[in-house]
């Protein structure tokens, strides 16, 4: 394609506040804004853009998956009036935008003989306050991936799910994404695995072991602490008059889950994990207590709460509870483990220079994006699908969901493989695999070259951005450092000569070639990169 009949509105600067990547863009005429919360992704983002989805689009239908398009979407807020229990429930599980497909499938799939069955949609949707604030370009809009899986049995769903979980670590491999893959925080998920991307920019924090592989969310990590329970030498509960002891203190925290009160014990220097908590209740619909209740005695809020602690109160002994604004008295010698009430579970915080699990050493926090997720669900209960056997019996068919946030993805690549102000895209999302840059496009032998060239490479199935613009040389550089093609071939001085300079982006590797050991000395160049 001929650089001067395509649309790339280049900066010298740009005014815009934001993020280096941003600058990038918006420097590179991949972006500009479009009211206050939104870009419009011009010619070569779009680009890019269709080639993560031509990428992403092929891993899927390796996995025999079907992709569906719908010319309106069904937002939830206008679904909810015709929804069963169940249904919103199912919802509400996924966490969806979006309620579409399952509206279709429900009335398409009448039998499990249907089944197995993969689908996806490729979108873009609105995303709420709280995600566009966490998200790279705090876009208001962005494009996702979503779809299911259904399967008769608990075995093939699982099969699908690995299968599932390989297509797009191969995905984000192919793009050259710095990621991980990691236990996800999916409330009502049966099991759940989060793809994250590494970056500085991000508001996921990520906890690695400093000697080993061990790698998690900071909300669900663990580590080592001491697992030592305290011996038994429980001393007798007694109210505390006056606070002298030097002794461990307990303190609490008070949820509201519909009617229900729920009451949290942590050591006082923990802090809680409020999505571990999530996920031991298997719910997000909890909130602080923000009444003026006050228990006349422990005996009582133990009574009237259900009660939790985190597992580490058990390695020490005769606590105390004092200070706490739902208890009127103080006590000490609080032993948890001598209420039969009390469940004790996982909900301590873990943070940085903490003790890694398994001899790993030390906690290293990172910041990182979600980018990705598959989730096995619980089955599906036969009043949302209406499935039946060979017998006519309606049964309960498998479910799974996964998810991925392309508009993310894109603006991690730039993070991630940026160099500065300038971009080095990767060769299998690139706008183009080659930009081809004569120093004069007028010098005869040059443009004759350049032409040569040109022919040579589109024949041998690259795709080519030429510049043929009459413009200094040092603009043409700058410019092409933004667009960030991954090869680049400059007609020079040697034009007569038939030769040119061959220079991969990347690896930076620059070598003078002729014409007919162009190709050649491209693939070894290539190929080493590769290695």
């Amino acid at each position: 394609m001929k650089q001067s009949n395509l649309f790339i509105p280049t900066l010298k600067d740009s005014s815009t506040e934001g993020a280096e990547y941003i600058q990038l863009l918006l420097k590179g005429g991949y972006i500009r804004q479009v009211g206050s919360h939104d870009f419009a992704y011009l010619p070569l983002a779009n680009r890019i853009i269709q080639k993560l989805e031509l990428l992403l689009r092929a891993e899927l239908r390796a996995l025999d998956a079907n992709e569906l398009r719908f010319s309106v979407t069904n937002q939830l807020a206008q679904q909810e009036s015709v929804l069963t229990d169940n249904q919103l429930q199912l919802v509400t599980d996924l966490a969806l935008t979006d309620f579409s497909v399952i509206q279709l499938l429900s009335r398409e799939i009448q039998s499990y003989r249907q089944l197995p069955l993969t689908f996806y949609q490729v979108q873009t949707i609105a995303v709420d306050e709280v995600k566009r604030m966490h998200s790279l370009l705090k876009e208001t809009h962005e494009l996702f991936v979503d779809g299911f899986f259904l399967h008769p049995t608990k075995e093939g769903r699982e099969a699908i799910y690995q299968q599932l979980l390989k297509a797009i670590s191969q995905f984000l491999s192919k793009c050259e994404i710095d990621f991980a893959m990691l236990t996800g925080d999916g409330i009502h998920a049966l099991q759940s695995k989060v793809f994250i991307g590494d970056t500085e920019n991000g508001y996921e924090t990520v906890l690695k072991a400093s000697l080993g592989s061990y790698e998690a969310l900071q909300t669900l990590a663990i580590s080592q602490g001491s697992n030592k329970v305290s011996a038994k030498n429980y001393l007798p509960l007694e109210h505390l008059q006056t606070i002298e002891k030097d002794a461990p203190r307990l303190q609490i925290q008070l949820f509201k889950q519909s009617e229900k009160m729920i009451a949290v014990f942590m050591r006082q220097a923990d802090e809680l994990s409020i999505v571990k908590l999530h996920k031991v209740l298997a719910t997000e619909e909890i909130v602080d207590f923000e009444g003026e209740k006050v228990f006349a005695s422990l005996d009582d809020l133990l009574t009237e709460c259900e009660i939790y602690a985190d597992e580490t109160v058990l390695t020490q002994a005769n606590y105390l509870l004092a200070d706490c604004v739902f208890l009127a008295e103080n006590y000490q010698n609080v032993n948890l483990a001598s209420f039969e009430q009390v469940q004790f579970v996982d909900l301590r915080l873990v943070h940085s220079g903490e003790t890694a699990i398994e001899s790993q050493g030390i906690l290293e926090a990172s910041s990182a994006v979600r980018i990705a997720r598959v989730e096995n669900m619980r089955a599906i209960d036969s009043s949302v699908f209406h499935v039946t056997n060979d017998e006519n019996e309606r049964v309960q068919i498998e479910l799974g969901h996964f998810a991925m946030n392309l508009s993310e993805i894109f603006a991690l690549i730039v993070d991630q493989k940026r160099m500065g102000q300038k971009m080095n895209w990767p060769r299998a999302i690139a706008p183009f695999d080659v930009h081809l840059i004569a120093v004069e496009i007028q010098d005869y032998y040059q443009k004759q070259l350049m032409q040569f060239v040109e022919e040579k490479l589109i024949q041998a199935n690259y795709e080519v951005l030429v510049d043929d613009r009459e413009e200094r040389i040092g603009v043409k550089f700058a410019e092409a450092d933004l667009i960030g093609c991954p090869i680049r071939i400059v007609v020079g001085k040697k034009a007569a000569d038939q030769v040119v300079e061959l220079e991969i982006m990347s690896s930076q590797s620059k070598v003078e070639v002729r014409l007919d050991d162009l190709l050649g000395t491209l693939e070894i160049l290539l190929a080493q990169n590769a290695e």
